[in-house]
């Protein structure tokens, strides 16, 4: 099952004339987590695919090869794998508020 993500960075990457660029990116994402290998299967990392890249507060022209940049998709990966822990924090603070609550109310 994949998720989307959302992720603002700043960016350098080279333009056609060799220049270098850096701007503000607005990035959406696919992720999917992967699998360990089995004894039947191998196993498969995860997949990260960035859908849309926009920039922010300039206009610059966004090179088709960023989609691919294994340096964005490395940004992608890591904001993708802190949201999991921040959500596993939560729920598992949610949990704790719970045990609380109840044992608040038998006492």
């Amino acid at each position: 099952m994949s998720q989307r993500g959302r992720l603002t960075t700043t960016f350098v990457w080279e333009d056609r004339n060799g220049d270098d660029v850096e701007a503000r990116l607005r990035v959406i994402y696919s992720a999917t987590k992967g699998y360990p290998d089995t004894w039947e299967e191998p196993g498969s990392p995860d997949e990260i695919e960035i859908i849309s890249i926009a920039p922010v507060g300039s206009e610059v022209e966004i090179p088709l090869a960023l989609y691919t940049d294994d340096r964005l998709l490395g940004e992608c990966h890591t904001d993708w794998i802190e949201m999991q822990e921040e959500a596993r924090e939560w729920r598992a603070q949610s949990r704790r508020d719970d045990l609380l609550m109840e044992q608040s109310h038998e006492a």
